[in-house]
């Protein structure tokens, strides 16, 4: 089972729990950091709850592969891979590379079927026509 919690005890000392699957704490960045933290960049509505947590049922063991870092458990996966921003002249390919690489993990690790996938991505509508940045998204 997974559930969702909100927390105000900092991300790293959650990840120190081996039943928690991943911790999104609410910062302004958007960077990697250790497997198990997800930086979205987005901000917390509630001042006093600063971290999201997922957890689990299960022992979850982490990893890199390549630019994907990913927690597990026996039954359930979650990956993560970022894109530099600065790279937007050519995101239709980064976009590609990172869905190749995340699916790469899937099968490394035994899972097959992904489930659910959230895509940060700031300024999205940004753009006119062909050029709006989540056209540029999907088309990769």
């Amino acid at each position: 089972m997974l559930t969702q919690i909100f927390s105000n005890i900092p991300a790293t000392e959650l990840l120190n729990e081996n039943t928690i699957l991943a911790v999104m704490p609410f910062v302004g960045d958007c960077e990697p950091a250790v497997p198990g933290i997800i930086h979205s960049g987005l901000s917390a509505l509630d001042a006093a709850k600063t971290t999201e947590a997922w957890v689990v049922d299960d022992v979850v063991t982490r990893g890199s592969t390549g630019e994907c870092h990913w927690s597990k458990t026996s039954d359930l996966i979650c990956v993560a891979y970022w894109i530099n921003v600065a790279i937007l002249d050519n995101l239709e390919n980064e976009v590609c590379l990172a869905y190749r690489a995340v699916f790469s993990v899937f099968e490394e690790q035994g899972f097959k079927h992904p489930f659910r996938f959230w895509n940060y991505v700031p300024n999205i509508n940004h753009g006119d026509g062909d050029k709006e940045i989540y056209k540029r998204f999907c088309a990769g």
